[in-house]
């Protein structure tokens, strides 16, 4: 899976030491958001707000399979999730309340 960081180079097989530091230097002055990839629009990504918590989502497919959490979360708490993701253990399916997003206009 390959990890993307704001204002950082992608890492390609990215491991859980990966994530956990870049992950652990989102806030909302920057870098604010990570994505983790499988492939083209299947991936777990996040986005650091205003008081320390992060905003949640993922695709699986096409712009009818995206959802997000619709609360921010704790950074721990992402990270757990990104690691499951990560370790295709699933956790991360029942990890947040997940509420499907509209279609992006194409």
């Amino acid at each position: 899976m390959n990890l993307d960081i704001e204002d950082q180079d992608e890492i390609h097989d990215a491991t859980e030491a990966d994530i956990r530091a870049g992950l652990a230097r989102l806030n909302s002055r920057g870098p604010r958001f990570a994505v983790l990839r499988i492939r083209p629009h299947y991936y777990i990504q996040t986005y650091a707000v205003d008081d320390g918590r992060l905003d949640v989502d993922y695709r699986e497919g096409g712009p009818d399979r995206a959802y997000a959490s619709p609360f921010p979360q704790s950074k721990d708490a992402v990270t757990d999730a990104f690691l499951s993701y990560l370790y295709d253990d699933n956790r991360w399916r029942t990890a947040f309340e997940w509420k499907r997003q509209p279609e992006e206009d194409q």
